[in-house]
């Protein structure tokens, strides 16, 4: 998905939902579909509010429509990614903020279709912010996690099919454990990695005490 970049925005602008250059000239058609992507960027845009509003009272730092992972706070990231029902909630609240299905204080409410995927979400997300600890740490290969914003993680999960959902990214060489790791057969890596989420969580943490 390619990105414009303009002055003052250093996260940039992804080009098919937010920034669309047009002269006062531009054919009907062409002002059509800038209508079409002001009314796309707007319904963001109340996503955003809806799904962070728990989290503006929770953290202490700016969160919108185009916040992704890699912008949150070394210490709102350790506490999403810590075992817990509160950080679990504040998952609910995102992705049921997002989708327009309430607060987590509707989430029993929910049918047990719904329950399911805003359950299915929330662990995919949780699984992308565990990843960013590993990679603060410099325990994976390369920075191959997710570009889109949290809220468009949120909108974006149902279309993902199975490896888009699933993927493990894969170890890196300076964590202690690489050498093993390398012997491994495919699958056998993606359930290592996995494995070392809690060793991660203890050092990530323990990193910010210090």
């Amino acid at each position: 998905m390619p990105t414009i970049r303009t002055k003052g925005d250093q996260r940039g602008r992804r080009f098919d939902d937010d920034v669309l250059l047009h002269s006062g000239n531009s054919p009907p058609h062409e002002e059509s579909m800038v209508e079409i992507v002001h009314l796309a960027s707007f319904k963001r845009r109340q996503a955003a509010r809806r799904g962070f509003k728990a989290w503006l009272r929770r953290f202490s730092e700016p969160l919108d429509e185009e916040t992704r992972i890699a912008d949150l706070s070394d210490r709102t990231l350790a506490f999403l990614i810590s075992p817990g029902e509160e950080n679990i909630f504040l998952l609910y609240e995102l992705v049921m903020g997002v989708k327009d299905l309430g607060t987590s204080s509707d989430f029993f409410n929910l049918d047990r279709a719904l329950k399911m995927e805003v359950i299915d979400i929330s662990i995919y997300v949780l699984d992308q912010l565990r990843f960013e600890c590993m990679r603060r740490l410099n325990w994976l290969a390369s920075d191959c996690l997710p570009r889109l914003s949290l809220v468009e993680l949120v909108e974006y999960y149902p279309t993902l099919t199975g490896d888009g959902r699933r993927m493990i990214p894969a170890l890196g060489a300076s964590h202690p454990n690489y050498e093993t790791y390398t012997r491994l057969s495919e699958f056998e890596k993606e359930t290592f990695v996995r494995k070392q989420i809690p060793a991660a969580i203890e050092r990530f943490k323990s990193g910010l005490k210090a």
